[in-house]
Order: C-alpha cells, then sequence, then structure tokens
C-alpha cells in the first residue's frame, strides 16, 4: 500500500509546497508594487483561486503520511513520514489561523472605501510574512517526505 500512498503525498505536497513557494517569489513581489484599491483587488482575486484546491493537497498529504508513519515497518522512513505529517499539520494550522483569516477579510472588502484605520503596508507585509512561514514548513514537508522515499527505496521497498 507504502508504493501507492507516497508518490500520492509526495505529488500533493509538492503541489501545495511549490504554489506557496511560487506566491513568494512572484505574488508577493507583485502585491507590493500596488496601490491600496488594486492590492484589494488583486488579493481577493488570487485568494479565491487556491480553494479548495489547496487545501485539498495539503489534508491528503496529512492523511496519507500519518497511514503511512502508522503501518511502515521501515523506521526511518516511519519517523520521516510522521516528521513529514507533523510540519505539514503547521502548513494547515498556519493557513487556518493566519492566512485565511486575512483572506477572508480582504474578499470582503470594497477596493475603492477601505477602512480609514486600516495599514495597507502592515496588512501586506504581515501576510506576506505568514505565507513565507507556510511555504517554508510546507517545503520541509516535501524534503522530509522525498527523504522517506529515499529511505523506502534503499530498504528495498
Amino acid at each position: 500500500m507504502t508504493e501507492l500512498l507516497l508518490p500520492v503525498a509526495l505529488f500533493t505536497n509538492g503541489i501545495a509546497a511549490g504554489v506557496l513557494v511560487g506566491t513568494m517569489l512572484g505574488v508577493v513581489p507583485f502585491y507590493r508594487t500596488l496601490g491600496a484599491p488594486e492590492y484589494v483587488r488583486a488579493h481577493a482575486f488570487s485568494s479565491t483561486r487556491y480553494d479548495p484546491f489547496q487545501p485539498i493537497c495539503l489534508v491528503t498529504t496529512l492523511i496519507i503520511d500519518t497511514i503511512v508513519a502508522i503501518t511502515l515497518d521501515a523506521f526511518t522512513a516511519r519517523v520521516l513520514c510522521a516528521a513529514a505529517a507533523v510540519t505539514t499539520l503547521g502548513v494547515i494550522l498556519i493557513s487556518l489561523s493566519r492566512n485565511v483569516p486575512m483572506n477572508r477579510w480582504i474578499v470582503r472588502q470594497d477596493p475603492d472605501a477601505m477602512p480609514a484605520d486600516w495599514d495597507l503596508t502592515s496588512f501586506r507585509e504581515n501576510w506576506a510574512r505568514w505565507n513565507g512561514m507556510r511555504a517554508l514548513v510546507a517545503l520541509l514537508a516535501f524534503v522530509l517526505n522525498i527523504s522517506a522515499a529515499v529511505a523506502l527505496l534503499a530498504y528495498g521497498l
């Protein structure tokens, strides 16, 4: 079963990490060039494009890594999959507690009538910081999953 599940986890984890890194490398720098109305429009547009795709990838990775960590005989790969599951859970928790609430708030705003006390720079940088954190954690999970696959290949699975 592991030979079927782990490639799926690698695929879904790789997509999730790739999207987050792509956002760090391309979207965040673009956001920094925009004034408030344009930023709100762009952020609202892009944030709704990743749901439910990104959460499905992350939850699939978490479930598969957990199953593999529980059922696998090879100790090293088991530990690596467990660590990948924990780091993927970290990405999910950062997303749910930080980025998703910010995304939901921005989607509800009128770009041409933002609240008077809204600080564009602070909001944008806070969102970018948390997005960067979850990108790095997702990359760590991906490296752990790759390492588990390599360990299994060395184990002879």
